[in-house]
Formats: C-alpha cells, sequence, structure tokens
C-alpha cells in the first residue's frame, strides 16, 4: 500500500486549521468559565433631566450659550482673558470681536 506524498498545499491548510483550533482554546481558556449573573435587579426607574438624556457632541451655539450663562473670566498668565476653543479644547483669544483658537484657528464673531 502506498500512501499519497503531502503536499506543500494540503501541509499548509492542515497547519492553518491546526493554529486556528489552538487559538480558540487558549482564548476560551483565557476567559475562563462563564459566570452566571444573579438575577437582575430592577431599580425605580426615574426620568433624568433634558440635559442628561441628551446623546452626541454639543453643537457650536449650545457651547457658546454655556459660555455667556457663565461669564466667569479665565485669565491666562499674561492675564489676558481667554475661553475654551469647542473644536480642540486650546485657548481662544479675542482680537477685535473676533475669538480665535491659538492652536487650530477656529474663530467667532462674538
Amino acid at each position: 500500500m502506498v500512501s499519497s506524498p503531502v503536499t506543500r498545499r494540503s501541509f499548509l491548510k492542515g497547519s492553518s486549521l491546526f493554529a486556528a483550533a489552538l487559538s480558540l482554546a487558549a482564548s476560551a481558556r483565557a476567559q475562563g468559565p462563564a459566570k452566571q449573573d444573579p438575577a437582575p435587579q430592577n431599580p425605580p426607574k426615574t426620568d433624568p433631566p433634558k440635559e442628561e438624556r441628551r446623546r452626541g457632541p454639543k453643537t457650536d451655539e449650545e457651547i457658546f450659550a454655556e459660555q455667556e450663562q457663565h461669564p466667569a473670566e479665565l485669565l491666562d498668565d499674561e492675564g489676558r482673558e481667554y475661553r475654551i476653543c469647542p473644536q480642540c479644547g486650546n485657548k481662544m483669544y479675542r482680537q477685535g470681536r473676533v475669538w480665535t483658537c491659538s492652536n487650530c484657528g477656529y474663530n467667532y464673531v462674538d
């Protein structure tokens, strides 16, 4: 009885299947046995305030409205007034009526 020679293709196919099975076994062992959570307790539902229901980033108008509501002046090391840029979070300085970010160049007219 003559056995068929192992071709390179069949060897690579078999070794890739072995490697996949080995990685699945290793990941299952690393996760450990599945733990069942006790029955979840449902906390009483309360409606969150409208501010907490919002999802997604704030619009420019909302950021500007917040800055108008909080007129506390932020002063840098040199005593100049600045605001926080809504795009990058860096300092914005006033140049006439225009607030300009020193980092990204974002600007708006006050």
